[in-house]
């Protein structure tokens, strides 16, 4: 089995959580399978976040469920405390990466990780690229929705997405309506398992 780790970057708003719930939407219409060529390519996906422990402790702290500015200030310092004190985020992910290549089911496991961070992008990249020699891939993907890419959000996290000039794998135009993004799904699916 393949393992695909794809960051998911782009400003909030852009439509990185329904672009990643339309695949897997659109898997499960399709019996969690795509065509490629002569074959059927059966595939699991996973929705992780690099925020994924901090909403956890937001919640322990009474959370209303409201992302403000202020809340994602808050987030973004939860994060780089649990960056500092233990490398949590990547080492959540790579731990998950890894015993999907050995426990998974099917042909290929796509996990899907919201991170904003070029340093921790770029961390995690240096892990795993030598990881695809055991079949574990690393790629990125660029989501833009020109309607939310001037506002600011209180935290460099959010407000400098576009500041790492890094060249992403895929890049993928959101018009913000989301009946259109059902319809790609397939398209980005194949990208992604291209190596």
């Amino acid at each position: 089995m393949n393992v695909y780790v794809v960051v998911v970057n782009g400003m909030p708003k852009s439509g990185k959580s329904t672009l990643q719930r339309n695949i897997q939407q659109y898997l499960r219409d399709h019996d969690g399978c795509i065509e490629s060529g002569d074959k059927s390519i059966a595939i699991e996906t996973y929705i992780k976040s690099s925020v994924s422990k901090m909403y956890e402790v937001e919640r322990l702290l009474g959370w209303d469920g409201v992302k403000t500015n202020q809340f994602r200030d808050d987030m973004a310092t939860l994060k780089q405390i649990y960056i500092r004190n233990c490398n949590g985020p990547i080492r959540d992910i790579v731990r998950f990466a890894v015993n999907r290549s050995v426990e998974g089911k099917g042909d290929a496991s796509i996990i899907f990780y919201d991170c904003r961070e070029e340093s921790e992008i770029a961390a995690l990249e240096r892990i795993l690229l030598p990881l695809s020699d055991i079949g574990i891939y690393f790629k990125t993907l660029f989501v833009r929705r020109q309607a939310v890419e001037y506002e600011q959000y209180g935290n460099d996290a959010d407000n400098k997405v576009f500041d790492s000039g890094r060249e992403y794998d895929i890049t993928f135009m959101n018009d913000g309506e989301e009946v259109g993004i059902y319809d790609k799904c397939e398209d980005i699916l194949k990208l992604i398992l291209e190596v």
